[in-house]
């Protein structure tokens, strides 16, 4: 048998362990089943421990398992891989959030899984329930990492490079409808003017 504390292989008829003096229970009877303990399972782990011809191995196995789960979860959080999740993002101002006209307008984005990414084929949507189901039409591509994307728009010649950089998330439901995303900052770049403004990127 082996001694629950320290793990060692002692006689079946001691009482008590002859290396660190811990007492030493009987062992159960074949019909009487045990539940395992934590004390069980850590005796059980430092014997299988101490048996490993390389135990250095098992520590590496485990930091390389919790560096994979990590980056896993990191990735499947980021602004990248999230605006490929949903198939609709609008853009809307503050003002926009209350669900009613307001002339800042309101755009819809499509990040399509191939890299390519469509916008309004139309004007924008005087407010964030119009904007819903807005034909929207290819003008470009997208890329991103964790925390921004960015797409690269064309047409007629001009080109668009407008970035959005993630900064809290935001959740709110607005006519009944419950909208969630994240409140970014916007930079536009077209043949040399610069824009920027806090916004918000909304999925249903």
């Amino acid at each position: 048998m082996f001694c629950s504390n320290c793990g060692k292989k002692v006689p079946a008829d001691t009482k008590f362990c002859p290396f660190c003096g811990a007492k030493l229970q009987a062992a159960p009877s074949a019909s009487t089943p045990v539940a395992p303990t934590a004390t069980n399972w850590q005796s059980c782990l430092t014997i299988w421990y101490h048996g490993l011809k390389y135990p250095w191995l098992a520590w590496v196995i485990l930091v390389v398992l919790i560096v994979g789960i990590g980056s896993g979860v990191y990735h499947h959080q980021g602004l990248k891989a999230q605006v490929a999740r949903y198939n609709s993002w609008y853009v809307v101002s503050k003002a926009g959030l209350a669900g009613r006209p307001t002339s800042d307008g309101v755009t819809r984005i499509v990040f399509r899984q191939n890299g390519r990414v469509a916008l309004n084929a139309d004007d924008d949507a005087d407010s964030l329930p119009n904007a819903v189901g807005m034909r929207v039409k290819d003008f470009g591509n997208w890329q991103g990492d964790h925390n921004q994307v960015t797409l690269h728009l064309s047409e007629n010649g001009s080109t668009l490079k407008m970035t959005f950089t993630k900064r809290s998330k935001f959740s709110k439901v607005i006519n009944g409808t419950k909208y969630q995303g994240y409140l970014v900052q916007a930079n536009l770049v077209s043949q040399g003017d610069h824009e920027h403004a806090n916004v918000y990127l909304l999925h249903r």
